[in-house]
């Protein structure tokens, strides 16, 4: 992969094995290189970075308070979080979640880290207002572009008039929740909006799943599909995980 040898990156990581894999994710970046976080809090303060990239490690609350540190000193500079997959539920919406650009589930792999450093630092893909939020996210879809599809969806719909959260499923890993809205032209102008923010419908209402789409895992975990419902599906990049939402409409 070509990757950009002008990105100033301030890397802060203190375990040898973590280093050892960044430093082979990074070797062609233009990066600077702190073992803890005294000395990142100096550099950063005197140095201008495109971007942060800290290792989250285990009962280690240092690399939260160095961003929150970070965020009010340069607001703007990009922050990337790596942190062990077990450890993504404390962070992700939170204030925390909030001040981040991206958080990576470590180990990860070098490819992965490339793309996203490339993506985040690519002008026209970060930087572009105008581009819809699936065209942001089109490359590298990660846990924290999840999580703010998700909080959009859910709080785009609950702040149209009338709209009815529906009882919470009591198995707590179904991991879904349903949202009744009336048919009017605020619930109208709010799907026509999902295109931007989920992309294309994995199946568009009305329409059938061929054999082989009726074979996505995600598809075989939901169920029967009724003909009018419209799917959609992000993937979190590289991984087996989906988030998604479906849209029935009613008839009366």
């Amino acid at each position: 992969m070509t990757v950009d040898k002008n990105i100033a990156l301030l890397v802060i990581a203190s375990d040898p094995q973590d280093i050892r894999f960044l430093k082979d994710a990074f070797n062609n970046f233009s990066v600077e290189w702190v073992h803890d976080y005294a000395q990142a809090h100096k550099v950063f303060a005197d140095k201008d970075f495109k971007g942060i990239f800290c290792t989250f490690e285990q009962g280690n609350n240092e690399a939260l308070t160095f961003i929150q540190s970070a965020h009010h000193l340069k607001p703007q500079t990009p922050k990337i979080l790596w942190a062990d997959y077990t450890k993504l539920p404390d962070i992700i919406g939170t204030p925390i979640g909030d001040i981040l650009t991206r958080i990576m589930p470590k180990p990860g792999n070098v490819a992965t880290l490339q793309r996203v450093i490339s993506e985040l630092f690519e002008e026209q893909t970060a930087l572009n207002k105008d581009l819809t939020f699936f065209e942001q996210t089109r490359a590298v879809f990660d846990w924290m572009s999840a999580e703010k599809l998700l909080r959009w969806s859910t709080t785009s719909a609950c702040h149209i008039s009338g709209c009815v959260v529906r009882c919470l499923p009591t198995d707590l890993s179904a991991g879904q929740m349903q949202l009744v809205l009336k048919k009017d032209d605020a619930a109208t102008a709010f799907i026509e909006r999902l295109n931007n923010h989920w992309g294309l419908p994995y199946k568009a209402a009305n329409s059938s799943l061929s054999l082989r789409e009726k074979r996505h895992p995600l598809v075989k975990h939901i169920g029967n599909l009724w003909k009018a419902q419209t799917l959609y599906i992000r993937q979190v990049h590289e991984q087996d995980t989906y988030i998604y939402l479906i849209i029935l409409p009613w008839e009366q």
